[in-house]
């Protein structure tokens, strides 16, 4: 009866040596585990700071772009002015009379002439009667 009894508490004592095994392997689980939720963590930080950055450049380009945009309208309108009002100066120009205005010639810009817009090598390109 005492060997049964003995050899009952040798096998009790394996089985809970097996589980403090056990838990110490689960416990070992856990902390990876709680390991790798920190690095997932860390690089979700990482990645909201990266969409941050890029929002704000995003955001920062198309205020850039609405202000040339508006830029380039201004600048039109101001092309545009300035050639109605080169062209009234040549109509005036043309309806005067002055001593050598026969001899007046325009200007003659090619159209290849890249560094003039369309609207200024018209008006260049057009003679004075």
């Amino acid at each position: 009866m005492v060997q049964n009894a003995t050899n009952k508490a040798n096998n009790g004592k394996n089985i809970a040596d097996e589980m403090i095994h056990g838990y110490e392997e689960l416990n070992s689980s856990i902390v990876k585990t709680i390991d790798l939720i920190k690095d997932v963590e860390n690089a979700s930080k990482e990645q909201l700071a990266g969409i941050e950055q890029i929002n704000n450049s995003v955001s920062e380009l198309d205020q850039q772009t609405q202000s040339n945009a508006s830029i380039a309208n201004n600048t039109q309108q101001i092309a545009l002015e300035t050639d109605s009002i080169a062209k009234l100066v040549v109509t005036n120009a043309n309806e005067k009379e002055f001593i050598g205005k026969n001899d007046v010639k325009a200007k003659n810009v090619s159209n290849n002439d890249h560094s003039l817009p369309i609207s200024q090598k018209r008006a260049i390109s057009e003679p004075l009667h």
